[in-house]
Order: C-alpha cells, then sequence, then structure tokens
C-alpha cells in the first residue's frame, strides 16, 4: 500500500540554514512510499498525527540517523503522513478506532 510520507532531515546530519530572516529549518522531503503498518500518535491522550512504517528509498536513507528513534532497520522507519495523502487507507484507519495497524492482519480480517 502506497502513502505520501515526509521525512524530516537530521538536523545533527544537515545543518539549518542562515537567511535574511533567521534560522531556516530544512524542509521534509515528501514522497509516495510502500508501508507496512500506520499508528496513531498521541500525547497526553490528544491525537497529534499518524505515523506510517515506511520503506525508505537508498538515496534518502542518509537524511536517517542510525540513532534515531524512529529507525527499525535500515530500509524501514517510522514516518508522519502527509497531511494531503489522498490515499483511503488512512482515513479508513482513522475511522477504526485503532491505536496501529499491520497490512498483513488487515488482510488476515
Amino acid at each position: 500500500m502506497k502513502v505520501d510520507v515526509e521525512l524530516y532531515p537530521d538536523v545533527g546530519r544537515r545543518q539549518s540554514s542562515v537567511g535574511s530572516m533567521g534560522i531556516v529549518a530544512p524542509q521534509p522531503y515528501r514522497f509516495a512510499a510502500d508501508v507496512i503498518a500506520l499508528r496513531r500518535v498521541m500525547w497526553r491522550g490528544q491525537f497529534l498525527g499518524v505515523q506510517a512504517l515506511a520503506f525508505v528509498p537508498e538515496h534518502l536513507r542518509r537524511f536517517v540517523s542510525r540513532n534515531d528513534s524512529k529507525r527499525v532497520s535500515n530500509a524501514l522507519c517510522w514516518l508522519s503522513v502527509d497531511a494531503a495523502d489522498k490515499s483511503p487507507i488512512v482515513p479508513d484507519f482513522l475511522a477504526s478506532g485503532a491505536i496501529d495497524w499491520t497490512f498483513e492482519q488487515k488482510a488476515a480480517a
């Protein structure tokens, strides 16, 4: 299943630039990724967003630190789902009320 995700570069590896308006954070890389799981991001009972366990293309893996807690393996990372994602799976996931979904479990159900 493809979902639009955002990869925020590790700030330690890629420095922010200083412009006329001050420090400018690096922009996220947005791409459609193959995902194997979705999870809700909650903090103090408040819904913050959705993350996807996604395959990161080889040319973007250098932007994810080896020590990053979002990194699961060399090719898999938990990434934020793009708010403009048009795939039908994200609304289905949110409507289900589940905390997390793996697509193997969904296919078996």
